[in-house]
């Protein structure tokens, strides 16, 4: 299976690939529900008339009641107030759309709590057929007269806090005439809102474009408002599967309450549904909680996504102030929390600067991503700007804060969405690689019986030859004990000898011959060289086994090396009348060797040779050439070796059964010349002769060993 790994260049190619794909969505909806629009010039009404003498409904489309307005502050006037089309004491005239808090008339500003009378005159060459208002919101209680027919209403206008009752409901209303001009009056009170009058525009059209229009809208809304809904719905079924990822809460949150907000701020489609959900101070409390609650949500989602970044101080502290805004909505009545609406978009506005600033610093530091997070975050910084100036009055535009929003919620939901990808990847190519270990572990175990049956195989043959193993070992054994039993005798020996000999001598000094006291001095001469020599192989035998013992390599004359040798032994051969027959071969016998090692082993040898053959007897001293070494040969004409002990007479504990027979050894010589020929790189070896005696035999390498 072939996983898929996106390169940093593909992934800003799907990034940039699915906003397209979500602004063609949102613009299709657009398009969609949309009335076709002509760019005529919107007319604008002076002096409270509109004059739409010239203008067709059915190819120029709505038009929105826009411009100068008959206004009547603080009195509430009916139509029958305006009989005969007279003009009523007070008129003043005031721009639509508009707030009135702060609206200079004259001399003096409005306060931000009060009541009015609109009033504007519609003229047309003949309204025929069936007409219709989209009233987007008028805060917060209003009443609509078209020709003196009430066509409209929100709440209860009244003159006061207590008489009036407040509503947010956004509505569109049909009417027919076939008069030539239309008498709009409407009634405006506002005791709850920080933004009192005709704040947005009323739109006019036939029926067909009115009920377009709205459906337009409220499909539009209805779609962000569920698109970011089930987001919000999917992050937190993430976060159930995955709690140690709390941007992923974060960020449902967030989607959760602009969701809620757009549902219950827009079109109001739930008011046809619940109407008691629009009275003004359940509707305060759940949109103004909504909004305190997105700032910190927001933040604390981009906090947890660049903790390095953001000061994490910061976060708690909108996390603070947005809880706290929110209990102080809920609690107190609207005129004291509505206030803390234009502070929180401030806080917001002030969080985007920062937030901005903190990713562009993560983007200087190549973060992964970042820099298509910042152009996407600049598009809803961009939208919540436009929105906060529209809110405080400072323009007069389209509110565009859902549509950035959407843009980017769909480009963080992608980018978590494919964070899920690369960890369904990865997993895919553990899995992958897991099959393959799988695979291996199988092959291995396989082995790994096989060789569980041999090595029991092997432990049932062993254990068949378990009490061969066992007298091995007990002649081991024995053979220690013999061997200590014998170096213990054979120090006594001459001990005793030289004690005995020199005690002698003292007793009967004064007494003994000149012959007598030279005989007694011999045997302790013989007896102290004796010792000497115990002493000697024993101390030579730990050198080698603790390897403290050095060799001096150089090129050595084997042939003068055996001389010498011999000449050491000269006494012993006379002794026993042993004759000594040399077999060189004519070819260059020089080693690398430490002259007096070789020098031991050959008089070791040699001396076991002399002490184990008969007297008048004869030994072969060999040696040849072979490819890369030299070998010696010692051929004696004595009583051989014992079969059983062929194998262990290199052995420091051995000790051949012929010494019981008076032919003397300790047992370490051989093995100390095994030590001395192995580190020298060369093999020592013995066997029996076919007719009688024993040959020891020896190879050295011509070059010199490595340490």
């Amino acid at each position: 299976m072939e996983s898929i790994i996106f390169s940093s260049k593909s992934i800003k190619k799907l990034t940039l690939f699915s906003i397209l794909l979500g602004t063609i969505i949102i613009a299709g909806s657009f398009v969609s529900f949309k009335p076709k629009i002509v760019g005529r010039k919107q007319p604008l009404a002076v002096k409270g008339i509109l004059d739409l003498t010239d203008w067709n409904f059915e190819t120029d489309g709505t038009v929105e009641l826009n411009g100068e307005w008959e206004f009547y502050w603080n009195r509430l006037l009916a139509p029958k107030d305006f009989v005969d089309n007279h003009s009523v004491g007070g008129r003043e005239w005031f721009e639509v759309p508009n707030r009135w808090n702060g609206y200079q008339l004259g001399t003096r500003s409005l306060p931000q709590n009060g009541y009015a009378t609109y009033k504007l005159t519609v003229k047309k060459d003949g309204f025929d057929g069936i007409y219709g208002l989209k009233i987007a919101r008028i805060d917060t209680a209003y009443k609509l007269w078209i020709n003196g027919e009430k066509v409209a209403f929100s709440g209860v206008v009244g003159k006061n806090a207590k008489a009036m009752t407040a509503m947010i409901v956004p509505q569109i209303s049909f009417f027919s005439s076939r008069d030539n001009s239309l008498e709009i009056v409407i009634q405006v009170s506002d005791f709850a809102w920080h933004k009192g009058g005709l704040i947005d525009p009323i739109k006019l059209g036939d029926q067909t474009q009115i009920l377009q229009n709205w459906n337009w809208q409220t499909g539009y809304e209805l779609f962000l408002a569920g698109s970011i809904l089930i987001m919000s719905l999917y992050h937190f079924g993430i976060f159930m599967l995955r709690r140690q990822d709390k941007f992923i809460l974060y960020f449902g949150a967030f989607c959760l309450f602009i969701s809620l907000r757009l549902l219950f701020a827009g079109t109001f489609f739930l008011g046809s549904l619940f109407p008691e959900l629009y009275l003004w101070e359940v509707t305060r409390r759940i949109v103004l909680p909504c909004i305190f609650l997105m700032i910190p949500a927001f933040f604390s989602f981009m906090g947890e996504l660049y903790q390095k970044d953001i000061n994490q101080r910061f976060v708690r502290i909108s996390q603070i102030f947005g809880l706290g805004s929110t209990v102080l909505t809920v609690l107190l009545p609207g005129i004291i929390g509505w206030p803390l609406l234009p502070i929180n978009l401030v806080v917001l506005v002030v969080v985007c600067f920062y937030v901005t600033w903190c990713l562009l610093r993560s983007d200087l530091r190549k973060s992964e991503g970042t820099g298509w997070f910042i152009l996407v975050f600049t598009v809803f910084f961009m939208t919540l700007f436009n929105d906060v100036l529209n809110s405080f009055g400072v323009i007069h535009t389209r509110t565009l804060t859902s549509f950035g929003m959407y843009v980017l919620i769909f480009f963080q939901a992608f980018i978590l969405s494919k964070r899920s990808s690369d960890a369904f990847t990865n997993i895919e190519i553990l899995s992958i690689e897991n099959k393959k270990i799988n695979e291996e572990l199988k092959k291995y175990n396989v082995r790994l019986e096989s060789e569980v049956r041999e090595r029991t195989l092997k432990m049932h043959l062993s254990l068949e030859s378990a009490d061969e193993a066992k007298k091995i070992a007990e002649r081991a054994n024995d053979a220690k004990t013999e061997f200590l039993a014998n170096i213990s005798h054979e120090l006594r020996t001459p001990l005793q000898g030289i004690l005995g000999f020199s005690k002698l001598g003292e007793m009967r000094a004064d007494t003994l011959k000149v012959d007598k006291v030279r005989a007694y001095f011999s045997e302790i001469s013989n007896n102290g060289k004796r010792l000497l020599s115990l002493l000697n192989d024993l101390l030579d035998l730990s050198k080698l086994e603790s390897g403290k013992e050095k060799y001096h390599f150089r090129k050595t004359q084997l042939r003068e090396t055996v001389n010498t040798a011999l000449k050491e032994l000269n006494i012993l051969l006379l002794e026993k009348n042993i004759g000594i027959a040399c077999d060189f071969e004519e070819v260059s016998k020089v080693v690398y060797a430490d002259e007096g090692k070789i020098l031991q082993v050959l008089v070791n040898i040699i001396s076991n040779a002399i002490k184990f053959s008969p007297p008048d007897s004869k030994i072969l001293i060999g040696m040849k050439n072979l490819a890369n070494h030299v070998s010696i040969s010692i051929i004696d004409e004595g009583i051989g070796i014992p079969e059983p002990e062929k194998d262990i007479i290199f052995d420091e504990f051995s000790q051949s059964s012929h010494t019981k027979t008076g032919a003397g050894g300790t047992g370490l010589g051989l093995a100390i010349c095994q030590r001395i020929i192995n580190a020298h790189h060369g093999k020592i070896w013995a066997e029996n002769n076919p007719q009688c005696g024993a040959t020891f035999q020896f190879i050295l390498p011509y070059e010199q060993p490595v340490p």
